[in-house]
């Protein structure tokens, strides 16, 4: 009986100290985050909900990225600088076409009528949709509707015939 209770107790002892650290470090973390003031956690919580609400910023940047990045840059400059200059500037490192994908793929499936006969259209709209995500993730142009417009003609061309297809830009 005394065994086992020593057992448990060197148990307990040794979870204990195994788990210090980590409360430790969850204490500092939690202390830094304490310090960002309430004004730049708002500013990046705005912009994660209007990002999210707008249809084509939403299709074209991760929103939580971009949010998350912009609260780091607030961090490090402070207040003063823009906030359309910061999101000027992480813009590319949170580009990402992936939500393009499905209004692309239904545009493209509305358009079947006009398709050569034989096409599958489901699998030449997967193509194309694919292929628009691909080239603009790639390019990360600028977010406008010409840019749209050239990439979606890319992606039509080169899911149509591979070897005609003339890369965007």
């Amino acid at each position: 009986m005394r065994a086992s209770f020593f057992n448990s107790l060197y148990l307990l002892l040794f979870v204990c100290l195994l788990t210090a650290p980590f409360a430790h470090a969850q204490t500092e973390a939690e202390d830094e985050y304490d310090k960002i003031p309430d004004e730049y956690i708002e500013e990046a919580d705005n912009y994660f909900n209007t990002c999210r609400q707008d249809y084509i910023t939403s299709q074209y940047l991760n929103c939580a990225c971009m949010s998350t990045a912009l609260l780091r840059e607030r961090i490090d400059r402070g207040p003063t600088v823009p906030q359309t200059t910061i999101l000027l500037e992480i813009n590319d490192e949170c580009f990402d076409a992936i939500n393009s994908a499905g209004p692309v793929y239904e545009k493209c499936l509305k358009n079947s009528y006009s398709f050569k006969p034989g096409t599958d259209p489901e699998k030449y709209c997967e193509c194309v949709a694919n292929t628009y995500v691909e080239a603009m993730n790639l390019q990360k142009p600028t977010i406008r509707s010409t840019n749209m417009v050239q990439y979606n003609v890319y992606a039509n061309s080169k899911c149509r015939d591979p070897g005609t297809a003339l890369p965007p830009g």
